[in-house]
């Protein structure tokens, strides 16, 4: 029997930590958690996050207040440059699916020049 590759056993696994999301409502509850007289530092020592999450959300406080409380990103990203060719994409996406056909990203490209001329 050969050699084992790589499967030496008595090495611990590394893990990777995963990264939290944390909703409008939790964001809000450790802000205030915060206001009630607890320092920076206690809060994220107690919800088991890094200060500096703490600092952004106390500044971007009045934000948080007016987005829905299960929002998970305040900011959605970059709108699209060409919203209706956006639109039509996906309808014709979306047609094609229905009739149970298979899309790719290289005819979904196509398709885009074609919808732009």
């Amino acid at each position: 029997m050969g050699p084992r590759a790589n499967k030496n056993t008595s090495r611990a696994r590394v893990t990777e930590k995963l990264r939290r999301q944390w909703n409008v409502r939790e964001k809000l509850a450790v802000i205030l958690y915060h206001e009630k007289g607890n320092s920076k530092n206690k809060t994220a020592i107690k919800f088991n996050i890094q200060t500096k999450q703490v600092r952004d959300w106390v500044n971007k406080k009045d934000q948080l207040l007016k987005a829905q409380p299960s929002l998970k990103r305040l900011n959605k990203g970059r709108l699209p440059k060409h919203p209706a060719l956006e639109v039509a994409l996906a309808e014709w996406v979306k047609e094609r699916r229905n009739n149970q056909q298979a899309v790719s990203r290289q005819m979904i490209q196509v398709k885009a020049k074609t919808f732009a001329r």
